[in-house]
């Protein structure tokens, strides 16, 4: 009895042994994929911030990783991104870019982009943009994290002028009825933190004659509007948009 006793146990155990090994294959072969959209935030080379989930084959704390070039390290060791189960890419002010397998609480600082209570219903003048057609120019093109999906593309802004520029705020329009509504994933407009975070501006916010800023990471429907709102160095105000890729 004890011998047939003892063999089944082994035999239950050897089934365990091979089930958790073909969970740990299932569960490894798909980060490369999953780490593919990491390693495209990286190859941007812009100032964005990763946390990693620790430890890595079990994430329940976060660590903010070394960024060199498109690699990552902790303590001074490589990590290994096809390895990494949980991330987070932050942009400079803080809020989330992209996560994978998030977990809370998130760092203290890192938040998600939040909803205002009351979301706006403002309505386009679409002759408004007129002016900021002689002093801006605003040109889509490819995302460069999602570059196959539909509804994510890049936006790239050129000041025109012979004045820097600033954005105080932005917003995405898009048709209702005969109008054109503000419509974004927080209700409201984004404000000139946001704009310099997600665009690469200058930290004082001013573009300079000529020069370009990108958001390679812009997202939302076809056939709206973005909308930004300009200030130059002498104080005047306009209004500068395109149409959005469909």
């Amino acid at each position: 009895m004890k011998l047939e006793l003892i063999a089944i146990v082994f035999v239950v155990l050897l089934v365990a042994s091979v089930l958790a090994a073909c969970r740990r294959q299932s569960s490894d072969s798909t980060l490369p994929v999953a780490n593919a959209l990491l390693s495209s935030y990286l190859a941007e080379g812009r100032n964005y911030r990763v946390i990693v989930g620790m430890p890595l084959n079990a994430p329940t704390k976060w660590r903010e990783a070394q960024v060199v070039g498109q690699s990552l390290s902790l303590d001074g060791e490589r990590l290994d991104q096809d390895r990494i189960a949980a991330f987070l890419v932050v942009y400079p002010n803080g809020e989330v870019l992209a996560a994978q397998n998030e977990f809370f609480p998130l760092p203290k600082g890192v938040k998600f982009l939040e909803m205002t209570r009351n979301a706006k219903q403002d309505v386009l003048d679409v002759s408004l943009l007129e002016l900021g057609k002689e002093l801006v120019t605003i040109t889509f093109g490819t995302s460069a994290s999602r570059p196959d999906e539909p509804g994510y593309y890049s936006t790239a802004i050129r000041n025109m002028s012979n004045q820097k520029l600033r954005v105080t705020r932005f917003a995405g329009f898009t048709k209702s009825g005969a109008e054109f509504r503000l419509n974004t994933v927080s209700g409201d407009y984004f404000s000139a933190d946001e704009f310099i975070s997600w665009y690469g501006v200058p930290q004082d916010g001013w573009i300079a004659p000529g020069s370009t800023v990108v958001d390679p990471n812009n997202y939302g429907s076809g056939g709206g509007y973005w909308v930004y709102y300009f200030e130059n160095e002498s104080g005047e105000t306009f209004i500068a948009g395109d149409r959005s890729p469909k």
